[in-house]
């Protein structure tokens, strides 16, 4: 058989290799070992078992190597302390090795030493790394380089809401951003504007800025975080608009959180969370990429972290102050 304008060497890459597995979970075994569990991802079309996985960590280790193969893969290398790791995953079979997985969660596998973690001699990698490696650490200003971030900075790491590690820095009379595709201040710091996980989150975002930013939070918040949906032509995996293609859908019959509502996303793809029930935004005026008003829109933010609303009339803008983080935290 053939395709027009595909070649055979295209057909078989296409038909024959795995595609991509899921990695389930990570867990540390010791400082030299972690077990992965996975499963399989998507079947190919002619159905060619998965004999084996391709283990790939980031940072890279020393002396990688897997200990044992099969379902959890274990694998031991020279893990550095302080530091977090993140594994991805290429399935094979008898065609050939697939495309590499997600990445998963950081995790720690050496954690001595945390006293001075955060310092300016050591610092973090980011507030959730802080959190695992001391986790009885108290909120408050520590040291965070991340390897996307080219210097340290002091952000803020809240250390009371779903076991700590929410980072925080603030950004004031930076450049405003209203899409997500927009850049802004805290792009070259090598961070992005806050992904909110949890109401907890929230939460944790209202305490930073009334401890920190002296409870200004109709400058901080003027948007509902990175919330966004992306044009049908920006390729959205799942879902499909209310409104069509036009984004002019009416999402008010949806609960604005991950898993609940199509089409919204934050960038990494991971959890977000505006509300538990329904509400009456977003209602039909939605740009693509746009962000939702909070402050901007005359909604605000309670104590408790939940929102008193949000509106997507187009796109609102970040104003000149806003909040970046590592988003580190999944």
């Amino acid at each position: 058989m053939y395709l027009l304008g595909v070649s055979s060497s295209q057909v078989s890459r296409q038909f024959s290799r795995p595609n991509p597995p899921v990695i389930n979970s990570v867990s540390r075994i010791n400082d030299n070992t972690v077990s992965i569990s996975w499963s399989e991802g998507v079947p190919v079309p002619n159905n060619f078992p998965v004999t084996s996985v391709v283990v790939e960590c980031y940072p890279v280790v020393r002396n990688l190597t897997i200990f044992q193969t099969g379902n959890p893969v274990v694998v031991t290398g020279d893990f550095q302390s302080l530091t977090a790791y993140k594994f991805t995953l290429r399935a094979v079979n008898i065609h050939g090795t697939g495309d590499k997985s997600l990445e998963s969660e950081p995790i720690l596998p050496v954690s001595r030493g945390s006293g001075n973690l955060g310092s300016a001699g050591n610092p973090a990698i980011s507030g959730y790394a802080l959190a695992q490696a001391n986790p009885t650490a108290p909120s408050g200003l520590y040291w965070i380089k991340s390897g996307s971030m080219p210097s340290a900075l002091q952000m803020y790491v809240d250390m009371s809401q779903e076991g700590g590690g929410y980072d925080f820095y603030p950004i004031s009379n930076g450049i405003a951003a209203s899409y997500s595709t927009d850049s802004h201040s805290g792009t070259p710091l090598g961070l992005d504007l806050v992904y909110p996980r949890s109401q907890a989150h929230w939460r944790a975002t209202y305490n930073y800025i009334n401890a920190q930013l002296g409870g200004a939070f109709s400058s901080y918040l003027q948007i509902a975080g990175k919330v966004t949906a992306p044009s049908k032509s920006g390729g959205v995996p799942t879902g499909s608009y209310p409104g069509g293609n036009n984004m002019n859908g009416n999402y008010t019959g949806y609960i604005m959180r991950s898993g609940s509502v199509p089409d919204f996303r934050v960038p990494d793809s991971g959890r977000w969370w505006l509300r538990d029930t329904t509400f009456g935004e977003p209602n039909g005026d939605l740009s693509p990429n746009g962000f939702l008003g909070l402050y901007a829109a005359g909604y605000a933010i309670n104590s408790d972290g939940s929102l008193t609303g949000f509106n997507d009339g187009g796109a609102y803008s970040t104003g000149t102050s806003y909040i970046v983080s590592t988003n580190a935290k999944p």
